[in-house]
């Protein structure tokens, strides 16, 4: 769905005024009124699905923010991450990738190395990593994500455990289940103590990812049980509609045909 010819004018017209601001002068730690309009009409276009759009909005966005507004600038971060995001989400992985390496690097100018939102960043390009199967890279940027969690966090803390499922089903894909079974055991060593959604959430990505592994083993009874640990977790905390349920659900039907 493209944009009308006549949001095509504004946003053009908006583009060519952008020397225009800059000339007059913005005070560098406030919000560019032209960043938010590019910014907000980004988030606006995704929300109606209109992603090509978003996308090259979002791009003009980053584009507007790093000719104009100083490194670390909190504008600049935010425009860089939801740009990273969106094309992460349609699967433009080279541009997104090349974008949270741009964001780790603000992070690192502003915050130094081992801030937590370098671990954010590390996770998210782990994940892509991942999905394209480069096991090795993936690994070492889960693994330097959870050591700062842990510095910064705690090591039991929900958004440690967070990265540690993420690295175990990169241990499970590449076939590593002696590692993968233990980054799941970890997590489900906090199991009585999860009491928030996030918490549970992990428990039932944990158990679901032990399901797998027992499956392999032949061991289908431990597999079912865990799988419907993970689902009734899961229908709990983000009901029997939501995209984990739907998923673990279908991972139990598969197990039933074997």
């Amino acid at each position: 769905m493209g944009a009308t010819l006549i949001s095509r004018y504004l946003f053009s017209f908006l583009l060519l005024s952008i020397p225009v601001i800059v000339l007059a002068g913005c005070d560098s730690d406030k919000t560019h009124p032209t960043w938010l309009a590019l910014h907000e009409r980004a988030v606006s276009l995704e929300a109606t699905r209109d992603y090509p759009e978003a996308m090259e909005t979002a791009l003009a966005a980053v584009a507007y923010a790093e000719s104009n507004l100083k490194q670390g600038h909190p504008d600049r971060i935010t425009s860089l991450r939801f740009a990273a995001g969106l094309l992460d989400r349609q699967r433009q992985y080279e541009q997104a990738i090349a974008l949270y390496q741009r964001l780790i690097l603000a992070y690192e100018a502003d915050l130094g190395s081992d801030a937590l939102p370098v671990a954010f960043c590390l996770n998210e390009l782990g994940i892509i990593h991942l999905s394209r199967g480069e096991f090795a890279v993936a690994e070492s940027l889960m693994e330097r994500a959870i050591t700062i969690r842990e510095a910064g966090l705690g090591p039991n803390h929900e958004d440690t455990l967070g990265v540690v499922n993420s690295l175990g089903m990169v241990y499970q894909r590449s076939s590593d289940l002696e590692r993968a079974e233990a980054m799941y055991r970890r997590v489900l060593a906090h199991e009585e103590a999860a009491s928030t959604g996030k918490e549970r959430k992990n428990v039932a990505y944990a158990l679901n990812g032990l399901s797998h592994i027992y499956q392999g083993r032949s061991d289908y009874d431990a597999a079912e049980s865990h799988l419907l640990r993970a689902i009734a977790i899961t229908e709990e905390v983000s009901g029997p509609r939501s995209a984990d349920a739907a998923t673990y659900i279908s991972n139990l039907s598969e197990l039933y045909r074997i």
